[in-house]
């Protein structure tokens, strides 16, 4: 059946021609709904853009409890439990929004219609008529009534053209139905409880609000930030437009560094590029099982980090410097997979669990998770706000996220699917919609197989963007390194950069995903381009001589996209020495300080 975003509040959807009957009939059903509901919802809003205009017609959803609403020409919304919505299919949105609040109706509508307003008992009974009359289009109220029957449950019926919404409503002595009650009973003492849940905010073109609400009545206002290259959130830090602590057009830093008391590559890489990094990259400890995975198992505290498990950040080697040492203001990019790794159900395979988290059976894992790692930044003094994901980082290979996905039948679509199992959850326990990374490697060596369900290469990188995935992703990056395989000549380099890469012959073989790749996506998508992992190599084997060209090919094709570069990352301590040259060979070590001093003029510390 068709629907308005702000009409459905219980999800319960009845014929239109119901009439007293349904009324009657379901009234037995909706009193057990109203006793066993923990916490009334009464919520309220305005929704406004960057510069305080309202915004019309945005999508507010309050999570945990799967209510929905709308906002109203005035930027406007209402959220509170029990309405049941009847329309028929192909029913034009007559009414914006209709809610009850502060014991009145209230009305958005688009265009002048005919209102009816009826209150009805337990029996099916019309003890009132609110209003009977044509509304202009706009905002309006209508008094519910019936406010000297305390206590009681009523129906209240909304008829708008032939559109209609009916409420559970309970009148509280001379107030309205969001009022609390004067006695101290159950329902007075639930609406008063700290809940833990989450609004959602989203609208096209603009950036979804994830806003953690700890009462289900009150007032929450919120500001969307316009998507594409207004929308440069990763600026925060950055002063007269340049990054806090680098001073270049995006945030500079360094990915993969470990730490331990005696071993400290980090203050090499401040000396050599002149200043502190504007971000840290690194990828978090790996575990076989969900309890370890996700910082403890469903019954374990939240506000608590299961010892031994992946959320005790300051126990990885790669962020063990950022948790010590950098200032509160530095991002973080935090790399992990998804699904604990060589994990798989009893009894089955690897695919299956790819299925199963793909069919919400783990959703409450990821809520879980997210609540987890939102408490332990705060215990370590982190701002939350300053955090990036790097889920399944390279996942077109098996970097991250072991064992290989694509070799084990994988395929785009589940894979999107499980991703948005995870970000929306995540993010709902997290409180906070924390930016989230789809990241490849540009090119690998047979990684991406033909399975049952066709080749995972048919696809480009929107392909991961779109369908299911849509909304999940922030960023969109390709870890950039190369070789003597990819930038052996000038022409390979100008390929790898912006493409086009030649396709595979071999259909086993993985598709190379070009720098513009990565751009070229973000920009029809409208998120940023963040490249979190890349260097020359630097192995003798692979180092290509052209290491410096590369690296000023590189810098040259972010300066031109700068307006949606988010982060770069150099890759590995030896990326700032140019002494490094542990095979004693000439020509690499000619090669490799080429690139080195390429990659401090180009990215270091700028007055």
């Amino acid at each position: 059946m068709a629907q308005s975003d702000g009409w459905s509040l219980s999800k319960l959807h009845l014929p239109q021609e119901t009439e007293v009957l349904m009324i009657r009939s379901t009234a037995v059903a909706l009193m057990s709904l109203w006793c066993a509901a923990t916490a009334q919802v009464d919520l309220t809003g305005i929704v406004s853009d960057q510069i305080g205009n309202p915004l019309e017609g945005v999508a507010v959803h309050l999570v945990r409890k799967d209510l929905s609403a709308q906002t109203d020409t005035s930027g406007r919304y209402f959220i509170a439990d029990g309405a049941v919505v009847s329309r028929s299919a192909g029913t034009l949105a007559l009414a914006r929004t209709v809610n009850v609040r502060d014991g009145a109706l209230w009305l958005s509508l688009d265009e002048p219609q005919h209102v009816r307003v009826e209150l009805f008992d337990m029996s099916g009974r019309c003890v009132a008529t609110a209003a009977d009359r044509a509304f202009e289009a706009g905002t309006h109220s209508v008094s519910a009534g019936a406010r000297n029957r305390a206590d009681a449950l009523f129906f209240l019926k909304a008829t708008v053209g032939s559109q209609v919404t009916t409420f559970r409503y309970v009148p509280f002595a001379g107030k309205g139905p969001s009022a609390d009650h004067s006695a101290q009973g159950p329902r007075s003492l639930a609406k008063s409880a700290v809940v833990s849940d989450t609004l959602r905010f989203t609208k096209a073109g603009y950036v979804t609000e994830d806003v953690a609400v700890e009462s289900y009545s009150g007032t929450v206002d919120v500001t969307l930030d316009t998507v594409g290259p207004s929308r440069q959130w990763w600026m925060s830090t950055f002063q007269n437009g340049r990054s806090k602590y680098m001073h270049r057009d995006w945030n500079v830093g360094y990915i993969f560094y470990v730490y331990s008391d005696t071993y400290n590559p980090h203050p090499s890489w401040v000396s050599y590029m002149g200043a502190k990094p504007d971000v840290i990259g690194g990828g978090m400890a790996r575990y076989s099982d969900w309890p370890r995975h996700c910082g403890g198992d469903l019954s374990y505290p939240v506000n608590a980090v299961m010892p031994g498990s992946m959320l005790e950040i300051e126990k990885a080697t790669h962020y063990a410097y950022w948790v010590k040492f950098s200032p509160v203001d530095t991002w973080v990019v935090l790399g992990f997979s998804t699904m604990p790794n060589d994990w798989k159900p009893a009894g089955g395979t690897f695919l299956d669990g790819y299925k199963a988290v793909a069919n919400d059976d783990y959703n409450q894992w990821y809520y879980k998770m997210g609540q987890r790692m939102r408490w332990k930044l705060g215990q370590l003094g982190k701002d939350h706000t300053k955090v990036v994901l790097r889920p399944n980082w390279e996942m077109n290979q098996d970097t991250s996220m072991r064992p290989n996905f694509w070799d084990n039948g994988g395929w785009i679509a589940l894979y999107n699917k499980m991703m948005k199992n995870f970000a929306e959850n995540f993010r709902a326990g997290f409180g906070y919609h924390v930016p989230i990374i789809m990241d490849v490697a540009h090119g690998t060596q047979g990684c991406l197989k033909v399975t049952q369900n066709g080749p995972c290469n048919e696809g480009n990188l929107e392909s991961f963007l779109s369908g299911d995935a849509e909304g999940v992703y922030d960023m969109v990056g390709v870890s950039f390194h190369p070789g003597n395989w990819n930038s052996g000549t000038t022409e390979q380099i100008k390929k790898l950069v912006y493409g086009p890469w030649p396709a595979p012959t071999d259909p086993s073989k993985s598709k190379f995903f070009p720098m513009m790749d990565a751009v070229s996506a973000a920009r029809k998508k409208g998120i940023a381009v963040a490249f979190t992992e890349w260097s020359p190599w630097n192995t003798l084997d692979y180092y290509t001589p052209r290491g410096g060209e590369a690296v000023d090919a590189f810098a040259d094709f972010l300066e031109e996209n700068k307006d949606i570069v988010a982060f770069t990352c150099g890759h590995h301590p030896s990326f700032v020495n140019e002494s490094y040259n542990p095979y004693a060979d000439a020509a690499f070590g000619t090669a490799w300080k080429d690139g080195v001093k390429r990659h401090k003029a180009r990215f270091g510390y700028v007055q």
